[in-house]
């Protein structure tokens, strides 16, 4: 729970020529209040920052205190960084979720890797899904009183029982209690549901989905996403994946309620992750049919949305213009014949030849099919002596964020070299891709 005693704030970075230089703000100085109110953390920084008039309350090294009075423009940025970005510590999952993917990875991994973050504050920040399990009522009431504008909601399950028993922790009985508070108090929700054949799916589906439709706009839309299993589950909850027929029944009950919400409401609602598509060999819908994309990043529509970008950067390109070349691309099971249609797609614009191979994930085992899971090992073993044309594409998304390392600590270098060829790593955006396959 969330711990309210009076915090402080050492300041690390001052910009040149921002407002917090011009009052005598340094690095090394640590923010004691605003407006004579304690700072928890950034939202409460944030919160308080977006007034015209405010007054600082900062301690010097030496111990003086330094009252800096501000006037600025609402939007207007003070030049502060802290030493924490959140300006206090990352707030830790209380959940025992049986289908927790961080239960499931392999030992030997960097210490980060098994962190279970459950921040609210996340959430606004990034879009980050929590479960609110760790939220107090105080909380709840904090972040309705700083005006948090959307947060990204774990749900799994509305029927009080059964979420309790797949993230065995009795306060997730609390959700809808919750969520009507957060509503009522001018917050919007986008919501996930992570699907678990036999457990929350069928009729339980049917409720969760019944109470998130009864919560009016404020939910503004639910994603349908489905359990991941690694080989890694010792001890842990049997659990089953999808499969074709599953995944076409489950199609056929999201687009039922499609139907009936964009009746109702005028919006579709509930929207299933592209996996289901893939699952049972279906085109994914047409753009329209994902009202926006709003929840793209937890892969809803991206395929939809790489593919109509990858064709209207075709047409910028000249008919034929890599004709006698060719380039070799890597990709996990799931992925491998809609990269394939997408290919063609180029091949048949370009004349650019593709070889595509598909890579088995032994390092996560189970049923880890999806490309963005791929390490760097298991692509060396796969890849060995394989390699055709100028270059070897690989989707980013199998590389950490802001780094050119795999999950598995290897390097994008590494495997290059291992490989003997150069490497292109293209975001999940049509125009991208088809620069790295194309251009030098």
């Amino acid at each position: 729970m969330e711990n309210r005693q009076k915090m402080e704030h050492v300041i690390t970075d001052v910009l040149a020529g921002s407002i917090a230089e011009e009052v005598g703000i340094e690095p090394g100085d640590i923010l004691v209040a605003i407006d004579g109110a304690d700072v928890a953390d950034i939202v409460d920084y944030e919160y308080f920052c977006a007034r015209e008039l405010l007054t600082l309350t900062v301690r010097k090294p030496d111990g003086q205190i330094l009252e800096a009075e501000i006037e600025k423009d609402e939007e207007e940025w003070l030049g502060i960084g802290f030493e924490n970005g959140l300006m206090s510590r990352t707030r830790l999952c209380a959940n025992h979720c049986v289908f927790c993917f961080v239960d499931q990875m392999p030992p030997g991994m960097r210490p980060t890797l098994y962190v279970k973050d459950d921040d609210w504050r996340m959430s606004f920040m990034m879009g980050n899904f929590v479960t609110l399990t760790n939220v107090s009522d105080q909380e709840l009431q904090r972040i309705i009183d700083r005006h948090i504008p959307v947060l990204y909601v774990s749900v799994h399950a509305t029927d009080p029982e059964l979420r309790v028993r797949m993230m065995r922790q009795p306060r997730a009985a609390r959700l809808m209690e919750q969520l009507k508070k957060l509503i009522a108090g001018g917050v919007a929700l986008n919501c996930q549901i992570v699907l678990c054949p036999g457990w929350n799916d069928g009729e339980a589906l049917e409720r969760t989905l019944t109470d998130l439709w009864s919560l009016g706009p404020g939910v503004r839309s639910v994603a349908a996403v489905p359990v991941g299993l690694t080989g890694h589950r010792e001890g842990l909850e049997k659990l089953q994946t999808y499969n074709a027929e599953s995944a076409g029944r489950l199609l056929e009950q999201v687009e039922r309620w499609q139907a009936r919400c964009l009746a109702e409401r005028g919006t579709r609602f509930i929207f299933p992750a592209d996996e289901f598509y893939a699952m049972c060999g279906r085109e994914v819908p047409e753009a329209e049919a994902y009202e926006g994309y709003p929840q793209i990043e937890n892969g809803i529509g991206m395929m939809r949305k790489f593919e109509d970008e990858l064709r209207a950067a075709l047409r910028e390109r000249k008919p034929g213009c890599a004709k006698g070349r060719k380039v070799t691309m890597a990709t996990g099971v799931s992925a491998t014949p809609w990269l394939g249609r997408m290919a063609a797609l180029v091949a048949e614009w370009t004349g650019l030849a593709f070889q595509i191979i598909t890579v088995k994930n032994h390092f996560f085992g189970g049923t880890v099919t999806v490309a963005g899971l791929l390490v760097g090992q298991d692509l060396a073993e796969a890849l060995k002596g394989r390699i055709e044309g100028d270059r070897l594409v690989l989707p980013r998304s199998m590389l950490r964020e802001n780094e050119d390392t795999f999950l598995d600590d290897s390097h994008l270098d590494d495997l290059s070299k291992a490989l003997g060829c150069r490497i292109k790593a293209a975001w999940v955006d049509g125009a991208d891709f088809l620069s790295a396959v194309l251009d030098d």
